[in-house]
């Protein structure tokens, strides 16, 4: 099934086809195209224009602590950069995130006129704001915005001024399919990626074959479309102008060398930089990618990770203009990407449209680890809640200016943790536990000492108070649960498991087999990937909860009836806890318990349901993704919920989760989720390694879980409201948070799809800054109002803070215009 849209290609004139052709050039440049042209040098006979980009991927603290990168790698790595930048004035350098950046100016003083001017002169350019470059299928979507506003923020505070209009994600096991919505509500133009599902990366497999797999984004861009740039839309409508590395982000690393690779520095290779190899090299990259570009523009980038600038970059360059241009009429420059994109954007008519989803590249990471992912995505929505706090506080008290330090120092862990080694899961036991669990520790720390003051009245957790449990009874093995929702029956005899969900209303069945089973499987993959992702790999089912009789014990509290469940599996003590409440079609359920190593569990429900594909929330909005894709089975990461609808009926299953979530679906009926993992490291045919993921990341200890389900009569996701359920932390959590919008001193008025997804003070400017969220296109518009104040100013803002746009406040409302799934708001009181 091809998941990628294909909506237009328009191409106004020939353009290039091949590296053998002479693509025509009519010297029709815009005033835009050409000006950066003549910055940059570039003849106007021009055949091909290779830009070089050099810059050198830093990983905060992926295989050594951050402390020990500093030291090894970055302190030796900029400071050459500062020389070779410094030797020559048209040398450009360029940076991913600001998290080592930061470090470095913090600890020396002495250089930081220099690096400021350098900055601000263009020669130093930032490849985006981010204090990291952050996975975007696992954090929540505040999260993500708030780590390129904090690095932009940064910037400013120290006197630089520019503000990239790129977001460069090279090494990211895939992307939300969303992320154009998220770049765009910050005003960010372009993004650039390397890895696309289907490619086949160094050292990730021991089949050799080159040719991506059939259907995925790798082949439609490189074989079918034959792009590497295109315009990437959202299911909003938002796009961004995308560049897709199909030759990694290290394309041009050994421009001076004859080898196999450099990484880390290491050099596996000599040295050439004689002008027949350097030649040879800059004619390689054209031959490559010309077959792939729609203009005359090709970029190589220069950045494998922790690489020192190369010496004498630009003198290189200007050796094979001098003596090889008039022959081959390629001229290479060294530039930025941002630079490259400038120029692409002048085609905008002669690239592809397309909508797509890059997933799954790798699906292991989703569940590795998952304290960090629960810790993480903990701490975000902590902060959110301590700003939408602090307002009511601030209205009795003032707020502290410590206080705000807290949070910002808070803040500044938290996107941290975003980043694509970090939230994953795919540093090595020892990184985890000397680094990043104790930095998400302190900082939650930090929280909920600042929630502690700031909240009104002592700390509760949202419960759902019922008027009485549901009605329960035992008829020998059997256990049934009767609610005005459903019938509900579980048996002792198949794993304690349920074995029937009749609607309450229809008399409906809504099961075709056990529901909340636990399965497990033998998996050889690790922290990265599931075994059956790659040649070699195994995924086997091993056994079955249902297989075995188990005791259910039944208990009635205050919040409901609770169901536990006992179970040994492979030799492992599970236990299952199932809420039910009167008042809720929802049946929450939990698990805990361990495996052993090399083993995946999962939670198993087999609906009456029949279809080919899956709703679910990423960051950013909500995407509709196929059953099966790439592997069998396929697991899909989300945010908090899933829904399926049967294809004849109408009739749907909805699951919510916590993080981290995931789903899979055979297309017959057996939804399955991850409850349970512990797999420390890819391993092929049994014993083998696989070079590209080097981390071990064992996982033996309990491992807690919760998510819950419930069927729906009819419709999607928007028309059951599914996507204002809020996320499930906890077992007994209230779910339902979008009509409340708990804590927030912001109302919504007539808009039931919006929910504020952050009130916080502005950073850049006067007053309050407000941040909406709707996944529902059809909605245009939403008023908002802050009880307790007079607005008398506002102003649509991008989620960096810099203002689109006056709005006008009318009888202490402002109604805001609704443009896509995120939208920022400026108040002014």
């Amino acid at each position: 099934m091809v998941y990628t849209m294909i909506h237009s290609m328009k191409t106004t004139r020939k353009r290039i086809q091949g590296a053998d052709e002479k693509p025509e050039n009519s010297g029709g440049f815009t005033p835009r195209e050409r000006e950066i042209r003549s910055r940059l040098g570039v003849p106007d006979d021009a055949r091909y224009i290779l830009i070089i980009a050099e810059s050198s991927h830093w990983d905060l603290n992926w295989m050594y602590t951050s402390e020990v990168y500093y030291t090894l790698k970055i302190k030796r790595i900029l400071n050459k950069a500062l020389r070779e930048l410094k030797r020559n004035p048209r040398r450009i350098y360029s940076i991913e995130c600001i998290f080592f950046l930061k470090m470095f100016w913090d600890r020396h003083e002495s250089m930081r006129d220099s690096i400021r001017t350098l900055v601000n002169t263009g020669r130093i350019r930032l490849t985006g704001t981010g204090f990291t470059t952050p996975d975007t299928t696992l954090p929540d979507t505040e999260s993500i915005i708030r780590d390129y506003l904090l690095g932009q923020e940064w910037l400013r505070e120290n006197g630089m001024v520019q503000e990239p209009k790129l977001a460069y994600l090279p090494d990211n096991f895939g992307n939300s399919p969303a992320l154009p919505s998220i770049l765009s509500s910050m005003g960010f133009r372009y993004a650039a990626v390397t890895r696309l599902d289907g490619l086949n990366f160094i050292g990730a497999d021991y089949n050799f074959m080159k040719a991506p797999l059939p259907g995925s984004s790798a082949e439609i861009l490189g074989e079918l479309i034959r792009s590497n740039d295109f315009f990437w839309r959202a299911g909003d409508g938002s796009e961004v102008l995308c560049h897709w590395n199909p030759f990694t982000y290290g394309q041009g690393d050994l421009i001076d060398m004859i080898g196999i690779a450099k990484f880390y520095d290491i050099r596996l290779g000599i040295v050439v930089r004689a002008d027949w190899h350097v030649a040879k090299r800059i004619e390689s990259y054209v031959n490559q990618l010309a077959p792939l570009a729609k203009t005359q523009y090709l970029f190589c980038p220069i950045g494998f990770d922790f690489n020192s600038p190369i010496t004498g970059l630009v003198e290189l360059l200007d050796r094979y203009n001098d003596r090889h241009y008039r022959n081959t009429g390629i001229f290479a420059v060294n530039a930025a990407m941002e630079d490259y994109l400038d120029l692409i954007a002048e085609h905008g008519d002669e690239l592809p449209l397309v909508e797509h989803d890059p997933n799954p590249y790798w699906m292991g990471f989703y569940f590795s680890r998952p304290e960090i992912k629960q810790r993480s995505r903990r701490l975000s929505s902590d902060l959110v809640r301590a700003e939408k706090l602090l307002f009511s506080y601030h209205k009795k008290n003032g707020i502290a200016e410590r206080i705000v330090d807290n949070l910002k120092l808070a803040w500044e862990t938290s996107v941290v943790s975003n980043h694509h080694d970090f939230i994953t899961g795919t540093s090595p036991d020892r990184i985890w536990k000397k680094e990043q669990r104790p930095w998400l520790v302190r900082a939650s720390e930090i929280v909920d000492g600042v929630i502690s003051m700031v909240q009104p009245g002592p700390v509760t957790v949202p419960h759902v108070k019922i008027s009485r449990s549901p009605r329960w009874s035992r008829y020998g093995s059997l256990v049934r649960v009767e609610s005005p929702h459903y019938i509900i029956t579980m048996d002792e005899n198949t794993g304690g498991c349920v074995t029937s969900w009749v609607d309450g209303k229809t008399g409906v069945e809504r099961l075709s087999g056990p529901g909340n089973d636990l399965v497990v499987y033998r998996d050889s993959g690790g922290l990265w990937r599931m075994g059956h992702e790659f040649t070699g790999g195994t995924f086997r089912e091993l056994d079955r909860a249902s297989r075995r009789p188990a005791a259910i014990k039944i208990d009635t509290t205050g919040y409901g009836l609770i169901a536990r469940i006992e179970t040994i599996l492979d030799g492992k003590a599970f236990t299952r806890t199932l809420l039910f409440a009167n008042e809720s079609p929802v049946l929450r359920m939990a698990v805990r318990g361990s495996a052993k190593s090399w083993r995946t569990v999962t939670c198993s429900f087999t609906a009456s349901i029949s279809t080919g594909m899956i709703s679910m929330d990423v960051p950013g909005g909500v995407v509709e993704r196929p059953a099966i894709r790439h592997f069998d089975p396929t697991f899909w990461s989300f945010q908090n919920f899933a829904h399926a609808v049967d294809r004849d009926s109408g009739a749907g299953f909805a699951l919510f989760m916590g993080p981290p979530a995931t789903v899979s679906y055979d297309g017959g009926g057996e939804f399955q989720w991850m409850v349970v993992r512990n797999t420390p490291m890819e391993r092929a045919f049994g014993f083998l390694p696989v070079p590209a993921h080097p981390a071990y990341g064992a996982d033996p200890g309990m491992q807690t879980g919760s998510y819950a389900v419930r069927f729906t009569a009819d419709g999607d996701w928007k028309k059951n409201l599914l996507h204002c359920r809020g996320t499930m932390m906890d077992l007994f959590d209230d779910m339902d948070l979008c009509s409340s919008n708990q804590e927030s001193p912001v109302n919504v008025h007539g808009g039931k799809h919006v929910r504020v997804m952050a009130v916080k003070p502005a950073f850049r400017g006067n007053g309050v800054i407000v941040r909406l969220f709707t996944p529902v296109t059809s909605v245009r518009s939403a008023a908002i109002s802050m009880p307790g104040y007079r607005i008398r100013s506002a102003a649509l803002c991008d989620g960096l803070e810099r203002d689109i746009g006056p709005l006008k406040p009318a009888a202490g409302r402002v109604k805001v215009p609704i443009r896509g799934s995120i939208t920022t708001v400026r108040l002014v009181f």
